[in-house]
């Protein structure tokens, strides 16, 4: 329902000469039925479903560093880890400009209620990885 909603909506922006496009993709988090989904839209209007999803520059190497990743068994916090590590060893200090990481994460035991990873844990992980390279296994 949502999707079909969401890919309307964004479609009505590109079909109508009178709506100027969005121009941008999109990331939307749902919880349906006590389960969460994420939903990827393109400006073309086409929505899918997603375990994983990146969108931007660098984000086909950030898609293939996803797919290798087994979610169910892993904790919040390695997720947030790997996230960080591919994050960096997707970026090209010689062509992509310096970036600041925020991270929100949701989960189950609290109602998926989205909250900030601490600054201090982000601080150190972020230490762990800064100087990964593209070229780094």
């Amino acid at each position: 329902m949502v999707k079909k909603l969401l890919s309307s909506y964004l479609s009505f922006f590109t079909v109508y000469m009178g709506c100027r496009p969005s121009g941008c993709n999109f990331i939307t988090v749902i919880v349906y039925n006590n389960e969460p989904f994420i939903l990827g839209s393109q400006s073309s209007s086409l929505t899918s479903y997603y375990k994983a999803h990146a969108i931007g520059k660098g984000s086909a190497r950030c898609k293939t560093e996803l797919e290798k990743l087994d979610f169910q068994n892993m904790s919040v916090s390695q997720m947030i880890e790997h996230a960080v590590r591919i994050m960096y060893k997707s970026y090209d200090p010689l062509k992509d400009k310096e970036f600041d990481i925020e991270i929100i994460y949701a989960e189950e035991k609290d109602k998926y209620t989205f909250k900030e990873v601490d600054g201090n844990t982000l601080s150190e992980i972020v230490e762990k990885y800064k100087n990964l390279s593209v070229d780094d296994d």
